[in-house]
């Protein structure tokens, strides 16, 4: 009697093991955290659903971590009225960089990222200055969630796929980004957070 229960709890076992090991181990997906909406002066973003890169620098502080021009007026450039945001990663010699622009006062909803009044671009450094940009084939979408004139706060999501350009040329090479920010501002002038 005692083999036979002693055999019941091994064929037990037995199966509850060959039961774990037969499941499938599910992919780990890398999600974004949530956004804060608090001007907390982040700037988060990953390439075609990769690794999140938070933006930052290196050991240098040679380029700005992030970048906010809010109703800011470029004479040189002739624009009158833009948003734009830019985060990137440093690390040593390799230079990550997003950039999210539009041309227009902005408020809280959605705008339509393309080439013209509206557009965004990566950069990648390594291996060989890799540069994408959004044209009226591959498009994205900044949304706008919070827009505080009081405490002068701006906070969003964006995702895009653009395309990649080389010596001019465009090549049949994109890429999908997607990210968020949340970020003090001042009117009229461009801030850089190192």
């Amino acid at each position: 009697m005692t083999n036979f229960k002693n055999n019941i709890i091994l064929t037990f076992l037995l199966f509850i093991v060959l039961f774990i090991c037969s499941c499938k181990k599910e992919e780990t997906i890398n999600t974004l955290p949530p956004n804060t909406e608090i001007g907390a002066n982040t700037f988060i973003f990953r390439i075609n659903g990769g690794e999140i890169i938070e933006s930052e620098v290196g050991y240098l502080p040679i380029s700005p971590r992030i970048r906010v021009f809010y109703n800011h007026i470029d004479t040189f450039l002739n624009r009158d009225y833009h948003f734009e945001i830019r985060g990137c990663k440093i690390i040593l010699e390799h230079n990550k960089k997003v950039a999210v622009v539009i041309k227009t006062m902005p408020v809280t909803g959605k705008y339509i990222l393309s080439e013209s009044d509206n557009y965004a671009f990566y950069f990648d450094s390594e291996p060989d200055e890799l540069s994408y940009y959004t044209d009226e084939k591959y498009t994205g979408e900044l949304n706008i969630t919070k827009l505080d004139t009081s405490n002068h706060i701006i906070s969003g999501k964006f995702k895009f796929d653009a395309q990649r350009h080389y010596n001019g040329e465009e090549l049949e090479e994109y890429v999908t980004v997607d990210g968020q920010f949340d970020v003090k501002y001042e009117p009229n002038i461009g801030i850089s957070y190192y």
